[in-house]
Formats: C-alpha cells, sequence, structure tokens
C-alpha cells in the first residue's frame, strides 16, 4: 500500500565527536578527531564534520589527519560518557516512538504500527525525535530512515547526513549496488565493551590509510 512506511532508523551523526563538542563548547564548529589513546601514531575512531570537510575519516592515523587539516583537534575517547549520552538518546527518541532494536552505540531501530505507518505521521515522528534528540544536546544531529523494511530504512537513513530525513514508499524504486557488511545490522553496540569494541575495529583499518614509507 502506497504512503506507508513500517521501519523508522535514527543514526546519530559524528556520534563521538558531538558528544565531545557538546561537553567542551570551545570544540563546537572545529575540526576535530576522537583517538583511544594520545599517542603520536594514534588511530582516529571518529570524526566532526568539520574535520570530514578535510578528508579525515575513521581509520586514519593522526600524522595523516594533521596533514590534512593542521589546526586539528585530537580528543582522547571517553566511552563512559558515550554510553551515559546513548542511553539519553534511547530515552529521547522513545518519548515519540518505541526502540524495537539497539543496531549499535549510535543507531537504533524504531518498528511503526498501526497509524504509526501512515507517512504524513511517521515524518511527523522523525522530526520530533530530532527534537527530542537536541534536548539531550545541542551539538547532537541525526539522520532518519523511513522506509517499508528494516534494510531499505537504513539505507535510506545513509543517504541524507547529516541531519537528513530520507523516506523511501512502498512504490519507491531503488537501485541496489553490493549490499553492506552484515556487521552493520547486526552489531548489538549498547554498552561501554561494544564501543571499546568500535574502537578494535578502526585500529585494525589504521593500515588501509597509512601512507607508504620511504625506502
Amino acid at each position: 500500500m502506497a504512503g506507508t512506511v513500517n521501519w523508522l532508523i535514527v543514526d546519530l551523526n559524528s556520534y563521538f565527536a558531538s558528544v565531545e563538542q557538546e561537553l567542551v563548547p570551545e570544540l563546537r564548529g572545529q575540526a576535530i578527531v576522537i583517538v583511544p589513546i594520545e599517542t603520536d601514531n594514534a588511530c582516529c575512531i571518529a570524526a566532526s564534520y568539520q574535520a570530514k570537510a578535510y578528508g579525515i575519516k575513521t581509520g586514519f592515523n593522526l600524522p595523516d589527519a594533521k596533514i590534512a587539516c593542521p589546526h586539528l583537534f585530537v580528543v582522547q575517547a571517553r566511552p563512559r560518557l558515550y554510553v551515559e549520552y546513548h542511553h539519553k538518546i534511547i530515552e529521547a527518541i522513545e518519548r515519540c516512538v518505541p526502540v524495537q532494536s539497539v543496531m549499535s552505540c549510535d543507531e537504533f531501530a524504531c518498528q511503526l504500527i498501526g497509524k504509526e505507518r501512515n507517512l504524513v505521521r511517521a515524518t511527523e515522528i522523525a522530526y520530533a525525535i530530532k527534537r527530542e534528540i537536541r534536548t539531550v544536546g545541542t551539538t547532537l544531529r541525526c539522520s532518519i530512515g523511513l522506509a517499508p523494511n528494516r534494510l531499505l530504512a537504513k539505507i535510506a537513513g545513509d543517504m541524507q547526513k547529516p541531519d537528513g530525513l530520507m523516506i523511501f514508499e512502498q512504490r519507491t524504486r531503488i537501485p541496489f549496488g553490493p549490499p553492506p557488511p552484515l556487521e552493520e545490522f547486526d552489531d548489538p553496540a549498547d554498552n561501554e565493551r561494544a564501543i571499546r569494541a568500535r574502537v578494535r575495529r578502526a585500529e585494525g583499518r589504521r593500515e588501509q590509510y597509512r601512507k607508504p614509507k620511504r625506502a
């Protein structure tokens, strides 16, 4: 049936970096990266959108990031605080609609039922969630995907960042490419241990971005 959706996915934008910018006002609007430990050759596990504008992304090693953006701010990760905000965000979302599944530390799936499935009502819920999340932190932004199924809702949420809203209706036709890695959908990262696992995964990606050494 056209004009209805079944799933709503909330994806926090640059989550770790946004929490740090919320807690340290001097970092707002600045290019920052989050590292697990401050060493000369640390790996960036998160970056603000201001840093992403310089091409910096998860997995960059710190020396390369500083070359790309000389005025970069480096912040050591504080997992306990990210977990604390994680739970506040869940509470904010559930003031609008129940969270059916925690997909990761910064991504949440909500199954819509009854009148919530109506596209107009679902859109109202999406914008209400955005407003509620900003009551948790003025720097916090999220992208939301609405779609007939959970997979399409996740894809939709990834298409409009930051702070976007993308809708796939039943009648929408979508060109598909290679499927995303399964861990993107099944990661139960809703606690500090899972956040630390994300740090380890980022460390594992570092070689992908390391520049070749001179002979």
